[in-house]
């Protein structure tokens, strides 16, 4: 017999606020069935992220964050082509944010021209050095809202 207070703990994941049929049926693929299974589910490694000032090769294919300026917006010519926002780092080399499936608007705003970001993802290198979605864009007087790790 099971305290009532309890009764939340083992009740089905589609019954959480916000969690449809879909979304229930991939975390019960992860997790299990109910909500204290989701609780038991431990984190299995750590995703770090190196404060640098500007990218440099040994960071490839690391998660790092930086400041960058924005220098210009450049939307696909066609279909499936990635829209790219050009930026510069501490040492005025091209740096590139790549997006695809976005719109323009939505990226203007976030990341007006001739303003200074912070941006952290994965460091990659094609022929420029560039982030793909960067998963984290902050002001640089708002540096404690990226996260230096996050658990997986």
């Amino acid at each position: 017999m099971r305290d009532p207070v309890l009764y939340p703990l083992f009740a089905e994941i589609a019954s959480l606020r916000g969690i449809g049929a879909n979304y229930a049926r991939l975390i019960e693929h992860l997790c299990g069935k109910r909500v204290l299974d989701v609780l038991y589910t431990l984190p299995h490694d750590v995703e770090t992220r190196i404060n640098i000032t500007h990218p440099q090769v040994r960071y490839l294919e690391q998660r790092v964050t930086f400041p960058v300026t924005i220098i210009q917006h450049e939307p696909p010519k066609r279909q499936r082509q990635p829209y790219r926002i050009i930026t510069q780092d501490a040492r005025q080399f091209r740096v590139e944010l790549l997006y695809f499936n976005v719109k323009g608007d939505w990226l203007e705003k976030l990341l007006p021209v001739g303003e200074q970001r912070l941006v952290s993802g994965q460091l990659l290198q094609q022929p420029y050095f560039s982030l793909v979605h960067p998963e984290y864009i902050a002001k640089m007087d708002q540096a404690d809202s990226i996260p230096s790790f996050a658990p997986v």
